[in-house]
């Protein structure tokens, strides 16, 4: 009887995860003019920190997303506007029906050879169809410490799927 030795089960487990990597579509995102967008206003803490932590939390979204794409597939996206969800009303940020985030963009998607498979300039795309403001303001309780951008994640989430995965009718 054959036994391996424990200190190749990580060589193995490395070995099958290289694959899933490489297979792996990536991202890149500029924010472009974020002085001119519409509101990213900190209700709590320094609006530089506020807005790095913002942008770096949804460009590790669009990462993510874009993982699922083909391999060698680059999604560049250009964000132009942004409205988070909700208002800052005497320093906290309220949530209501009618404040749903939104963003203005644009996008190219190519594939390894560099072809274009798809793009559009100035797409602003909002997630009122998807917002409810009782869940919504259940979700934000409940998702307060662990996500303080519950709302634009999902946003970033269902714009990805609706743009690159929704069958199309």
């Amino acid at each position: 009887r054959m036994r391996m030795q424990p200190s190749s089960f990580p060589l193995i487990v490395a070995a099958l995860l290289i694959p899933a990597a490489a297979s792996a579509g990536e991202a890149q995102v500029e924010w472009q003019s974020p002085q001119n967008y519409t509101d990213i206003v900190s209700d709590d803490g320094p609006q530089q920190a506020f807005q790095d932590s913002l942008f770096s939390y949804l460009g590790d979204e669009f990462t993510r997303q874009a993982k699922r794409l083909p391999e060698g597939n680059v999604l560049k996206v250009t964000v132009t506007d942004f409205d988070m969800a909700g208002r800052v009303e005497n320093g906290v940020r309220e949530i209501q029906a009618l404040w749903y985030p939104q963003m203005t963009l644009d996008y190219q998607l190519t594939d390894a050879s560099g072809a274009v498979l798809s793009q559009q300039q100035g797409m602003v795309y909002a997630q009122q169809d998807y917002y409810n403001a009782n869940s919504a303001i259940r979700q934000s309780q409940q998702n307060a410490t662990s996500n303080e951008f519950y709302f634009e994640d999902a946003m970033v989430r269902q714009w990805f799927y609706n743009t690159f995965f929704e069958k199309k009718k």
